[in-house]
């Protein structure tokens, strides 16, 4: 390929990671190979990278909430078109990729809609389990209107945490490694009142609770379980370069 009086080889950077572009753009020189350097950065932002400063903090950015990038993006924009849209409108492009990493796309979920539905179902019969034990063992000692409240409570905030697992909002998955934490805990606290029947409990969460780390890790793989991954500008990766 010919630039100005320069000649130089094709690159195909679509084998590149998204670590291998940033080292391209940042040693090429921009001025002699303008057309290069543009080439990269196309590449960078379809891997959800970004291109801008490395200290947004010294820049006034416009205010920017989750409501206007989820907005743009539900309306039919890709997470690459919102973003390279909102930064060039000067939003911060710390926070709109953040809200970006937290969406998750519909191929990513039909990608793995097997797993994600098994996962659903699992923890409806972890928590009808769960409820029918709590409900047998307080029927016995309670009344009937403190068993039908435990019944409620106890269908209510698993309803809220499937509900938003099933729907792949991140923070369902994050609200329910809580409970199952909270869960061990509680077990291994009266666990030499019948030890067996503790083991088998805190089993149960420990498998689940590794169950969803691996599903989420499927639906958002730019992502740790309890943080996101950020590019070398301090930017929030959304999309992953797999």
């Amino acid at each position: 390929m010919k630039v100005g009086n320069m000649v130089y080889d094709k690159v195909d950077y679509t084998k590149y990671s998204l670590e291998d572009l940033y080292c391209a753009y940042e040693s090429i020189d921009k001025e002699k190979y303008p057309e290069r350097a543009s080439e990269i950065e196309s590449y960078i932002l379809k891997l959800g990278g970004s291109i801008g400063s490395t200290e947004p903090e010294t820049v006034n950015f416009k205010s920017c909430t989750a409501r206007q990038v989820k907005k743009l993006f539900y309306s039919g924009l890709s997470k690459e078109e919102v973003y390279r849209k909102l930064s060039t409108e000067n939003y911060n492009p710390v926070k709109v990729s953040r809200v970006l990493s937290q969406i998750l796309e519909k191929d990513t979920l039909q990608m793995n809609k097997k797993v994600h539905i098994g996962f659903v179902i699992s923890l409806c019969v972890f928590y009808l389990t769960h409820l029918a034990i709590l409900i047998i063992g307080n029927g016995l000692t309670s009344s009937l209107s403190e068993v039908l409240f435990y019944s409620v409570l106890g269908l209510i905030i698993p309803s809220i945490v499937v509900f938003t697992i099933y729907k792949g909002h991140i923070g369902g998955f994050y609200l329910l490694c809580f409970f199952l934490f909270k869960g061990v805990l509680d077990d291994l606290a009266i666990f030499e009142q019948n030890p067996f029947v503790i083991s088998v409990a805190v089993s149960f969460n420990v498998v689940l609770f590794c169950f969803a780390v691996y599903v989420k890790n499927r639906l958002y793989p730019y992502q740790s379980f309890f943080h996101n991954k950020k590019d070398i500008h301090g930017n929030y990766v959304f999309k992953s370069n797999k």
